[in-house]
């Protein structure tokens, strides 16, 4: 009697087995897939949640503009936006579901960490045309601020001089050198000479400094173990198709 329980036990796994693999279809900027995964362990949302949290790695997190480009600009960069999003999206990520594995849960973390860095510095940015000393109490680049606030907060010949070589130092990189100067000399010799000295080495000089301090999750290399991790989390995965290169 023993034998044949096991016998029917061991008949009936090919059945648990399919019971318990189901399909999830996802798809990269390249391909579209079709993978198999163990239901016992996963649910589709959390599937779904955890390809949300990899696909906004690699990327800023907040949407809200802290930069101007034009003066008129300025004007409409809003502290109460910034906060709005912030809050939205931080309280997203935290309650999104998704698969009780750690590395998973790690990346959440630190998508949270990255998202308190853009807010605090999207904050200050914001701020900063209006009133840059609010620059001296950001301590996450402290290089920048010694490069940058002083001249802001006295907005006089220092600040032109900051403003002059930040233009050279672009045209080193840019395509269109003469293209920059002529702007340099369109702005240098306009009566607002000095808002615009403020907004351009705000947008192009501060910000792109401070910037590079953020811990972005996902970016370089890092993508393809991101990637590589979410395959792992399926038996197999084919390829459905992909667009012509």
């Amino acid at each position: 009697m023993k034998k044949v329980i096991t016998l029917l036990w061991l008949a009936a796994l090919p059945l648990l087995t399919i019971a318990q693999t189901k399909t999830f279809k996802w798809g990269d900027e390249l391909c579209e897939y079709a993978s198999t995964y163990n239901s016992a362990k996963y649910t589709e949302q959390q599937l779904r949640n955890t390809f949300e949290l990899m696909r906004s790695s690699g990327g800023v997190g907040l949407s809200t503009s802290d930069v101007a480009f034009r003066l008129d600009a300025i004007q409409k960069l809003n502290t109460d936006s910034l906060e709005k999003e912030y809050k939205a999206v931080k309280k997203h990520l935290t309650a999104l579901d998704i698969v009780p594995v750690p590395y998973w849960e790690t990346l959440r973390q630190r998508k949270l960490k990255q998202i308190e860095e853009e807010y605090a510095l999207k904050k200050v940015n914001i701020q900063a045309y209006k009133d840059p000393k609010i620059l001296k109490t950001y301590t996450a680049a402290p290089e920048c601020v010694t490069r940058y606030a002083d001249a802001l907060i006295a907005g006089d010949d220092k600040l032109v001089a900051v403003w002059r070589a930040q233009v050279e130092e672009q045209c080193k990189n840019n395509g269109s050198p003469k293209r920059l100067r002529q702007e340099f000399d369109t702005y240098y010799n306009s009566p607002q000479r000095m808002a615009y000295a403020r907004m351009e080495v705000l947008t192009f000089g501060w910000s792109n400094c401070a910037n590079a301090h953020i811990s972005y999750v996902g970016s370089g290399d890092e993508s393809l173990e991101i990637d590589k991790q979410f395959r792992k989390l399926f038996i197999k995965t084919k390829t459905v198709g992909c667009d012509e290169p």
